[in-house]
């Protein structure tokens, strides 16, 4: 499958996790049960195919579009994998570390959002610079 979509697959797996481990009212998520899946096994096997990616072959809208399913569907594995953030530096600290590797490079949360879908934007926290 192409980048465009292997990233819809994985946001279309992740929703589908993340559905089936909100709690009835909304409120919470179920992240060790999530993670406890067999399905989610399912999902980090095909988020190691990221690495086959080549986003250089991809035209910007579909480069938009990977960025964008990727990054939802890392945040969410994030969460899982790292528990959530209870306050603004956690939340810093997990979007410098949680990563994927797509196309045999690292790519964090924080450099999808600012520096690929944002221009290469400075994020918006005091002394922060762009990510490239």
């Amino acid at each position: 499958a192409g980048g465009g979509a292997l990233s819809a697959a994985l946001r279309k797996s992740i929703t589908s996790l993340y559905g089936a481990h909100v709690s009835e009212d909304g409120s919470g998520v179920d992240y060790a049960g999530l993670r406890g899946s067999s399905a989610f096994e399912e999902y980090t096997a095909l988020a190691r195919r990221l690495k086959t990616v080549d986003v250089a072959s991809m035209g910007e809208e579909e480069k938009v579009a990977f960025f964008v399913n990727t990054y939802n569907s890392l945040l969410i594995h994030a969460f899982a994998e790292l528990g959530t953030p209870g306050d603004m530096l956690s939340r810093l600290r997990l979007y410098a570390v949680a990563r994927y590797d797509i196309g045999g490079h690292a790519y964090t949360l924080n450099e999808i959002e600012n520096g690929i879908l944002r221009g290469n934007a400075r994020p918006p926290t005091p002394n922060a610079r762009p990510p490239f």
